[in-house]
């Protein structure tokens, strides 16, 4: 299953003008120690049931301006407001402990393409509730399966029309 995805294109909500320029060393982290500092603090968080890395930082090729991605699991369908405190809450308190500029997703309100793609190539560094990320995972896949042909045709029409644009 290919779950490329262009850059830009998820739907979570990602203000990071509380992590702007934290980098404070020229070398890049390794994911190792990133997963290090990162788990104490998700585990602090009780609506969180599992958390990922994901991006650059997951696979050790970081460079010079890159952030680190994390994409968080949260238990049950609560109020968006709670979910948004949560986030202004959390992500600074991230960026504190990597030292570095941090993506925060939440992935229960991003799109199927990319919950599928966190899912299928992140690398999971916390879990609270098994079970109950099993049942995410699942759901997240199925629902990419479903619309994944209806995804492929809106973005093949796009480019197609793109593509008629620019040779007018």
């Amino acid at each position: 299953m290919d779950l490329s995805m262009p850059k830009g294109t998820d739907a979570a909500v990602t203000d990071r003008s509380d992590c702007q320029s934290r980098q404070h060393s020229l070398q890049q982290p390794k994911s190792e120690d990133l997963v290090a500092l990162l788990q104490p603090v998700l585990a602090q968080e009780s609506e969180i049931i599992a958390a990922y890395l994901f991006g650059s930082a997951a696979k050790g090729h970081m460079r010079a301006g890159s952030d680190v991605d994390v994409a968080i699991v949260l238990d049950g369908h609560g109020p968006r407001t709670d979910r948004k405190r949560l986030f202004d809450r959390l992500l600074p308190v991230l960026c504190r402990a990597v030292r570095h500029d941090v993506h925060l997703i939440i992935l229960n309100d991003a799109s199927y393409l990319l919950r599928a793609q966190v899912v299928h190539d992140g690398r999971l560094i916390h879990v609270a509730d098994p079970e109950k990320l099993a049942w995410f995972r699942m759901i997240s896949t199925a629902l990419y399966a479903e619309f994944s042909p209806i995804l492929e045709m809106t973005r093949a029409g796009l480019q197609r029309k793109l593509r008629e644009r620019t040779r007018a």
